[in-house]
C-alpha cells in the first residue's frame, strides 16, 4: 500500500478524514506538532482556514512538500462547505506537487453525501439548500457567499473524465451526490500520480474504500465516569444539540469549572455570538477553562466540537498527537491523546453543523455505556 499523508486546514477535519482509513484497519496518526510517524496514514493540520491567502498558501505548500518528502501520497482535506481560503490552499499544494513531479493537477470535490453535502451540476448543496443560501453565509469566521464551484474557485473548470494528456485542466471541480460517484472519482484520480485529490472526508472515505480491508482487533474501551464536552462551534445545529441535551447528562454548563457536579457530562461552550475580531480571545479563554477543569477534576473522556476550538484545547493541554481508534458515528473521530497533561485520555472530535437535534445526546449516551 502507498502510504498516505493528509493535509487539513483544521483539526476536526483532519481527524474526520483519517477515520475511514482507520475503519479499514490501517494505523492512523493525527500529528499536532511536527514529528515522525511510521503509521500507514498520517494527518497534519495547517490551521489555515481563517488565515490570509499568502499565509494559507505557504503553510499548505510546506505541509504537502513534507508529505511528498516522506514518500507519501498527499490528500488535501478541505471543508465540505468550502469555507476558508480554498483557492490559496490549492495553489500551495499544487506548487509542492510540481516541485516533486514536474507537473500537477487537482480534482476537487467537497461532497460528503452521508452528511448532506453534495455537488450537483457544479453547485454545492447543504441538505438540499444551495450553499450560498445556507446557514454557512453567517459563519462568524469564514462566511460563504457563493454556491457554484467555479465561483468558489475562479479559473477551475468542470471535471470531464474523457479529457487526457495536455487537455487536462489545472483544477477540475467534480460533481458527486452519492458515495458510488465519489468511488469512481477517486479511482480515476488515483490512476495518475500527478493528480492531487482535494475534498472533504467524503472523498477521503472513497479512497479508503479502494484499499483492501485489514483485520483489526476491537480496541479495548474504558467506560468513562465523566466526559468533558467543549463546544467552540457556533453553528445553529451545534447550539440546538446542546439545548437538547437531557438534564440527567449535564453537570456544569459554561462558566463554573470549579464545582463538581453529580451528572456525567460537563459542557464548556463558547458564547452564542462573537465577532471575528474576538475569535482568538474566545478560543483562548475556552481552552484555558478546559485545561483548568482537567487539572482540577476527574474526567476520562474529551469531546471536542469545532475545529478551531479543538486545536486550541489540545494545544493548551500540551498534546502532541492523537492515535485514531475508530468512529462509531459518521462525522465523529475517536482516538487517544499522546503527550501533555491529558496523555492517554480518550477524545472524540467533530466539526460543527452535523447531525440532528439529538445526535449529540446519542453520542454521549453511547460513550457512557459502551
Amino acid at each position: 500500500m502507498t502510504r498516505i499523508g493528509i493535509v487539513a486546514d483544521d483539526l476536526t477535519g483532519a481527524a474526520d478524514a483519517l477515520a475511514p482509513f482507520r475503519a479499514r484497519g490501517y494505523a492512523c496518526d493525527l500529528l499536532l506538532e511536527p514529528g515522525p510517524s511510521d503509521t500507514d496514514v498520517v494527518a497534519t493540520v495547517t490551521y489555515s482556514r481563517a488565515a490570509p491567502d499568502d499565509t494559507a498558501r505557504e503553510r499548505v505548500r510546506a505541509a504537502v512538500g513534507e508529505v511528498l518528502a516522506n514518500g507519501r501520497r498527499p490528500y488535501v482535506k478541505i471543508d465540505s462547505t468550502m469555507r476558508g481560503p480554498v483557492a490559496a490552499h490549492l495553489d500551495g499544494a499544487l506548487a509542492a506537487c510540481r516541485d516533486a513531479y514536474g507537473e500537477a493537477r487537482a480534482i476537487v470535490c467537497p461532497s460528503y453525501p452521508e452528511l448532506g453535502r453534495t455537488v450537483e451540476d457544479g453547485v454545492v448543496f447543504v441538505d438540499g439548500v444551495p450553499l450560498g443560501e445556507s446557514v454557512f453565509t453567517a459563519d462568524p469566521r469564514n462566511p460563504v457567499r457563493f454556491s457554484a464551484m467555479t465561483d468558489l474557485l475562479p479559473g477551475a473548470v468542470r471535471f470531464d473524465p474523457a479529457r487526457s494528456g495536455a487537455d487536462r485542466p489545472r483544477i477540475a471541480v467534480a460533481d458527486a451526490t452519492t458515495s458510488a460517484q465519489l468511488d469512481a472519482l477517486a479511482e480515476h484520480a488515483l490512476a495518475d500520480p500527478a493528480t492531487l485529490l482535494v475534498g472533504s472526508a467524503g472523498l477521503a472515505s472513497a479512497w479508503a474504500r479502494s484499499l483492501p480491508a485489514r483485520s483489526q482487533p476491537d480496541a479495548p474501551r474504558q467506560v468513562p465516569e465523566h466526559v468533558l464536552l467543549v463546544a467552540s462551534s457556533r453553528h445553529p445545529v451545534t447550539l440546538t444539540q446542546i439545548d437538547h441535551l437531557p438534564d440527567d447528562l449535564i453537570s456544569v454548563f459554561q462558566d463554573d469549572v470549579d464545582r463538581r457536579g453529580l451528572s456525567p457530562v460537563t459542557v464548556l461552550a463558547a458564547p452564542a455570538r462573537f465577532s471575528p475580531r474576538d475569535a482568538d480571545q474566545v478560543l483562548s479563554s475556552l481552552a484555558s477553562r478546559a485545561r483548568s477543569f482537567i487539572e482540577s477534576e476527574e474526567t476520562q473522556q474529551l469531546v471536542l466540537i469545532g475545529g478551531d476550538g479543538a486545536g486550541a484545547v489540545l494545544a493548551a493541554l500540551g498534546a502532541r498527537a492523537i492515535s485514531l481508534r475508530d468512529a462509531r458515528m459518521p462525522g465523529h473521530a475517536e482516538g487517544i491523546i499522546r503527550g501533555g497533561i491529558a496523555d492517554g485520555m480518550a477524545v472524540i472530535t467533530r466539526a460543527g453543523g452535523f447531525g440532528t437535534a439529538t445526535s449529540l445526546s446519542e453520542l454521549l449516551r453511547r460513550t457512557l455505556s459502551t
